[in-house]
């Protein structure tokens, strides 16, 4: 009876870790600059279930955000953070492909993140 819990029980925990690893890829951004990756003032993850991207800012300015894939730029938009401090792109008809987030501010600094959807 405790084996068969046991097992129940690890089956859980693999798909539980298998189902949450799996809904959201986050991305890594690299300053340009040498900045610690502390100091990069946005944060992204990819939604596998949603087909989306998600940025998060965390410095109220206006950014360039690029989306480019292997058949060129997805999206490309200036984002003004005092209105926005999220931004969410929809990346579903270009499903299977890499891709690299390139953000930059308004001094000019370029933070760069891949990913895969």
């Amino acid at each position: 009876m405790i084996k068969k819990l046991l097992s129940t029980f690890a089956i859980f925990c693999i798909f539980g870790v298998i189902t949450v690893t799996a809904d959201s890829v986050p991305i890594k951004f690299d300053p340009d600059d040498g900045k610690d990756k502390s100091e990069v003032p946005v944060t992204g993850g990819y939604d596998n279930d949603s087909k989306e991207l998600a940025l998060k800012f965390s410095e109220c300015e206006v950014y360039d955000v690029a989306v480019i894939g292997t058949e060129g730029i997805v999206f490309s938009s200036k984002v003004d953070v005092k209105n926005y401090r999220e931004v969410r792109v929809r990346i579903g008809a270009y499903d299977g492909e890499a891709y690299t987030v390139v953000v930059t501010d308004s001094k000019g600094r370029v933070y760069e993140g891949d990913f895969f959807a």
